[in-house]
């Protein structure tokens, strides 16, 4: 604590990147190099910048909100007010405030928008066909495409997420394995996601269906 006793709302958020840090999350949660710093943390430590934390109320969180959300979605305000909200009951685990006191804890009069999944991210069949297909051609007249094609290859059809994708190597390809025969769609291929790269901080072994086996192939020979 400070001479005073009290944290400043700005020595706080400090305080909670902190402990963020210390438990070896990741960059979007713990790192002031990160773009969420920028996005929530700056403009509500601006914005509370001589309040003191266990000072901070309801009402002081709704003019945060009524000033900066002007322009703002309902998605947005949430978004806004669930890192108060984490920021707080974090620091009240730390016991520099109390968790029953959470003044980010209201709901702004604004309705929680949930977030939209499902079919709406699903493309058919065909649609998926004529894309791959669309993306052969352009290869064609431009063969440094074939990296693309390769990266759309590995997050379309073998589970491997954008971010691993990004990093995969030919070497991490593995042609004519054993694999259980009683498996789907699943060729003798597989790629391997290091631990450094996953998400989890897991190797893993990812199957490669026909399909990716052809156009994997494809890239591979240019």
């Amino acid at each position: 604590f400070p001479e005073s006793g009290y944290l400043k709302v700005p020595d706080a958020i400090d305080k909670y990147y902190e402990i963020q840090k210390l438990k070896n999350l990741k960059d979007a949660s713990a790192s002031k190099e990160h773009k969420n710093y920028r996005t929530y943390a700056l403009p509500l430590r601006k914005f509370f910048a001589d309040k003191e934390l266990i000072r901070l109320t309801e009402e002081d969180v709704k003019k945060y909100i009524k000033a900066r959300g002007k322009n703002w979605s309902e998605r947005v305000n949430n978004d806004h007010l669930n890192f108060g909200r984490r920021v707080w009951n974090i620091l009240a685990d730390a016991k520099y405030c109390s968790a029953a006191l959470n003044p980010f804890e209201y709901s702004g009069g604004r309705k929680r928008v949930a977030k939209k999944r499902g079919t709406k991210k699903v493309m058919s069949p065909n649609l998926i066909r004529q894309f791959f297909r669309f993306a052969e051609n352009e290869c064609r007249h431009d063969p440094t495409k074939y990296q693309d094609l390769c990266f759309l290859t590995l997050t379309f059809f073998c589970f491997v997420r954008t971010e691993e994708a990004e990093k995969a190597e030919w070497s991490q390809l593995k042609k004519n394995q054993r694999l259980n025969d009683e498996a789907p769609d699943r060729s003798s291929w597989t790629i391997t996601i290091w631990a450094d790269e996953e998400k989890t901080d897991k190797d893993k072994i990812n199957p490669i269906p026909d399909c990716a086996k052809y156009w994997l192939s494809l890239c591979e020979k240019h």
